[in-house]
């Protein structure tokens, strides 16, 4: 990707000057897929120092919910939702994305395949896009 930026400037002796910048921007693909992989972890790594064990306990839990969901397709919001019920909540000052690692763990373990994408039903989200995951 090259941008360029040109600027003419005229005084009143005509005098003309002209600038030209150019500059190209190189990614990093294994750069980019190592950095995300860290981000992905990092809520998780966070809610395990202030609460040890709960991604564990997170993920027993995921697996009662699968039992409870069998074939019917769902969305990451309806897991969440399942561990507040049961009194699972992302430990103090961690985000909602912790629960994305245990999805995340469930696929790399075979438990679940990702089907597509649907609309969320939480109002605050305003019917964002979303992953839907079934069981396997």
């Amino acid at each position: 990707m090259i941008l360029n930026y040109s600027n003419r400037y005229t005084n009143t002796s005509n005098w003309q000057l002209k600038m030209t910048f150019q500059t190209k921007l190189i990614f990093n693909q294994q750069q980019g897929k190592d950095l995300a992989v860290i981000g992905m972890n990092l809520p998780k790594e966070t809610a395990e120092r202030k609460e040890p064990g709960w991604s564990d306990r997170a993920f027993y839990l995921f697996k009662e919910f699968l039992l409870l969901k069998g074939d019917t397709p769902f969305r990451g919001e309806e897991f969440i939702n399942y561990c507040y019920v049961n009194d699972c909540h992302a430990p103090e000052g961690t985000s909602q994305r912790v629960f994305a690692a245990i999805i995340i763990r469930a696929k790399k373990e075979g438990l679940i395949k990702h089907i597509g994408y649907t609309q969320t039903h939480d109002p605050k989200s305003h019917r964002a896009n979303c992953s839907e995951w079934k069981k396997i």
